[in-house]
């Protein structure tokens, strides 16, 4: 008698996916497609530390004047503190506090800025600027003032003597009087404050402007620095590298001046998260259409009520079973050989951050030199767990070096080689070399191989935008998928390869 209920069970799952997916989309209107148009977009921090008792005051850098963006919503999620803001110094700051607090301690701050259309990154200032504050002395006010003049020698006005300076701010290295100014810091902040003190020199108001690059799915994003110019009644925008005055449309300025984003009265580190995604515009859309109480609970309990880091987790997350099914169907269908289970999942997650050209590549070199020290260990005769220590070891050793080395060569790429998981690294080594003693080089080379296709399947998969977002929107698609492996679970027929490596046969049959 066939057995039946896998088949009941994979109907069931399907139908009850694709149930709550028509309803998502039609009743409450939820995006199919990323709104890739879109100039609208969510900002969220994340602030943990631990406190001590007595009071606590968190004073966090808020944008005020974003320029050609407009701030149109805002949110703060500090359970027991008191909220205010402040105005100092131009920059908008909220302070959080609190009369007693201990122990770890997690406040969120997010809000929403949308791109307003035909807006100029120009800010105008009717009232004169402040007057330009001279603050270096000794060997820097003599550098500052030397490369004051040889910018005003090649510059006409005030936006070209800016960007004189900034070019003669980028020779540090070949420069002791650049050097002096930048305290041998060439970082893009230290460029921007030194450009500002030689800016005061020549009389022209100048500030550092903090911001972000406001790219889709970006996590733990680093804050980049300019600075801004007073000129014929505007403040102008510089960055350090750039030939001429502006900012790319993704630049968001959040703070202007020398305070730092995060203040505070306790002793001890602080930890700041910023996260910026493409804010999905279905509240608007949702708000057309009167939602009953089981609605709203619907809603309430979607992955866009998580933080926003954490939605920028699961975003990947949710990718995992879609590149398991890839290897479901490579493996049991075409029959493509590999190694281990999972392992090419993890690999084309590691290839997220190295780009796949370049993880191909770092990953066949650590592979490589790692069989080789395998081959070697082979002769000491050690027993398995610690020649399995021994290859793990020596697979950081080699990620440690080549990370050295391509920063050295300034191939920042190759520093993301620490992405790769280690212990699949080291598995794959062990299995790779017991298949090349028991069945040859052939076949170990030919799993390899294998495994690296496999990898670069899923790695294309999994970073198509169309369908992360619909994951994330749509997570119930995942009993769909559920189902579709249920079924290929009892597939027991021919797979492709087959067909071709018993291809004689049906020639003899025929």
């Amino acid at each position: 008698m066939k057995n039946t209920h896998p088949y009941f069970l994979a109907a069931v799952l399907a139908v009850l996916g694709v149930s709550i997916f028509v309803y998502k989309y039609v009743g409450l209107g939820l995006p199919l497609t990323p709104e890739e148009s879109s100039q609208t977009w969510q900002v969220e921090t994340r602030i943990a530390f631990r406190a001590g008792m007595g009071p606590t005051k968190v004073v966090l850098q808020y944008p005020n004047n974003p320029g050609r963006f407009a701030i149109i919503d805002q949110n703060f999620v500090a359970p027991g503190y008191g909220l205010f803001t402040q105005v100092e110094d131009e920059n908008r700051q909220s302070v959080f506090a609190i009369r007693d607090a201990l122990g770890e301690q997690v406040l969120y701050a997010s809000f929403v800025a949308h791109l307003v259309p035909r807006s100029t990154e120009y800010i105008a200032m009717e009232e004169a600027p402040p007057e330009a504050t001279i603050r270096l002395v000794g060997a820097k006010l003599l550098a500052a003032q030397s490369v004051l003049d040889a910018a005003k020698s090649k510059s006409a006005d005030t936006p070209t003597l800016v960007l004189a300076i900034l070019a003669r701010l980028q020779m540090a290295g070949s420069d002791d009087r650049v050097d002096v100014l930048l305290d041998n810091q060439n970082s893009q902040e230290q460029v921007a404050r030194a450009a500002v003190d030689v800016l005061a020199l020549a009389g022209v108001a100048a500030r550092v402007v903090h911001g972000v690059r406001l790219v889709p799915g970006a996590r733990n994003v680093r804050f980049i620095h300019w600075i801004e110019a007073y000129s014929d009644g505007f403040w102008r925008p510089y960055r350090p590298n750039a030939e001429q005055p502006g900012l790319p449309e993704n630049y968001f300025p959040w703070w202007r001046g020398n305070a730092p984003f995060v203040q505070t009265n306790i002793m001890g580190t602080i930890d700041t998260l910023v996260t910026v995604a493409r804010a999905t515009e279905t509240a608007g859309r949702s708000a057309l259409v009167p939602l009953s109480f089981m609605e709203r609970n619907l809603l309430e309990f979607s992955l866009f009520t998580l933080p926003l880091d954490v939605q920028q987790v699961f975003r990947v997350i949710l990718m995992v079973p879609l590149g398991v099914l890839v290897l479901v169907v490579l493996r049991n269908l075409i029959g493509v050989v590999m190694f281990g289970t999972f392992m090419p999942v993890l690999i084309a997650l590691s290839f997220r951050e190295t780009t796949l050209l370049w993880g191909l590549f770092l990953f066949t070199i650590v592979v490589g030199a790692g069989l080789l020290v395998r081959v070697y260990l082979e002769y000491l005769k050690l027993l398995v767990v610690p020649r399995l220590a021994c290859v793990l070891i020596v697979v950081i050793i080699l990620m440690t070096f080549l990370s050295v080395l391509t920063h050295k060569l300034g191939v920042d790429r190759g520093l993301s080689v620490a992405l790769f998981p280690l212990v699949i690294i080291t598995m794959t080594i062990e299995r790779m070399s017991i298949v090349w003693d028991e069945n040859g080089p052939a076949t170990a080379l030919k799993q390899g191989l294998g495994s690296l296709m496999a990898a670069s399947l899923c790695h294309f998969v999994m970073t198509i935008s169309f369908l992360e977002h619909l994951f994330f929107v749509y997570p119930e698609i995942l009993i769909v998928l559920l189902a579709v492996s249920i079924l290929l679970g009892r597939y027991s027929g021919y797979r492709l390869m087959e067909l071709w490596r018993f291809r004689e046969f049906a020639k003899l049959a025929n």
